[in-house]
């Protein structure tokens, strides 16, 4: 390696002379080949024993085993058997090793490369599914796309459309819009009671659906205690005892669906947020309309506040509003 052949190479000269240059023998003989293997060449390559010096870190003990680079490696200070290679030539081939590393390779590759970032990642969903959108760039303009070839089909939405296409600017638009007008602007408590209003129109609906299914859920109990003292006041083998028994079944099966509803429609109450504690979070925050369009970096920062946030997420609906 260190004359510039590669592994392949190396691996070629030595197999055209195997009795000047006798392959390892595996322990198994199932993987015996008789033949020289990548494998084997690159472990005679980086094995640094063969420059006569004993070298011990090698390998991490609290790490699973993963081979430390070569600055952490502690090498004996004099060699202990004779050496096939000098340790300038092991160390030299190292350099030409790393330099043709497919990681290296690529590494080079992405120099002067810009990264292209999306200032929505992560936040932006499809209003359709509910899934994470992903960014893309087409013609240098920055998008975020749902396609619903990539989504499991047991996650879509009956009708989604193949695809949704939204455009960053005209996103980052309505999010520095909605910033301004709903969390930093002066007008941000009418506007906030205005958008918790038509979160959920049907709220009273829903409270007395609740109420109801409490209601019912109580009576559904007392009644399963009347029939278990009817019960109780028996003889067990009785036809009347036995349908008792059937009786109470129907009504415990009753008020077990009843209950899992009520669970179902306190859990969506409890999702909704209280119009009290949100106007008294919002009076937290200062009024920094300013800080929205003081610099062209302003959406970076600002969509940096919304990451210290995790419930924050953002919609894209049918009509990418």
């Amino acid at each position: 390696m260190a004359r510039g052949l590669s592994i392949g190479e190396i691996q070629e000269k030595l197999n055209t002379d195997l009795e000047r240059f006798p392959p390892p023998e595996s322990p198994d003989p199932r993987r015996r080949t008789g033949q020289w293997g990548r494998s084997s060449v690159w472990e005679i390559l980086r094995n640094p024993k063969y420059t006569g010096y004993q070298v011990w870190n090698r390998r991490a003990r609290k790490r699973g085993g993963k081979v430390n680079p070569p600055h952490l490696w502690i090498w004996s200070d004099a060699p202990a058997h004779e050496a096939l290679v000098s340790r300038e030539m092991f160390e030299e081939a190292a350099r030409r090793g790393v330099a043709r590393d497919n990681t290296t390779k690529a590494a080079r590759g992405r120099e002067g490369y810009a990264p292209r970032t999306h200032l929505l990642r992560s936040f932006l969903r499809c209003g359709v599914c509910g899934l994470r959108m992903l960014g893309q760039y087409r013609h240098g303009v920055a998008y975020y796309v749902c396609q619903a070839s990539r989504r499991q089909s047991t996650l879509l939405a009956p009708g989604h459309p193949r695809t949704v296409y939204l455009r960053e600017d005209r996103a980052v638009e309505k999010v520095l819009h909605f910033l301004e007008s709903h969390l930093f602007g002066p007008g941000r408590r009418e506007a906030l009671a205005q958008a918790l209003e038509a979160t959920d129109p049907e709220k009273e609906e829903r409270l007395d659906d609740a109420e109801g299914l409490r209601g019912e859920v109580a009576d559904l109990a007392l009644r399963i205690r009347r029939q278990m003292a009817n019960l109780e006041a028996l003889e067990a083998d009785t036809e009347a005892a036995a349908e008792i028994r059937g009786r109470l079944r129907e009504l415990a099966s009753i008020k077990g669906r009843r209950e899992r509803e009520l669970e179902v429609a306190e859990r969506g109450l409890a999702a909704q947020p209280d119009p009290g504690q949100a106007r008294q979070l919002v009076d937290l925050l200062p009024c920094w309309t300013w800080m929205l369009h003081c610099s062209p970096s302003a959406p970076s920062g600002s969509f940096w506040l919304l990451s210290t946030s995790q419930q924050v997420s953002i919609r894209a609906g049918r009509n990418s509003e």
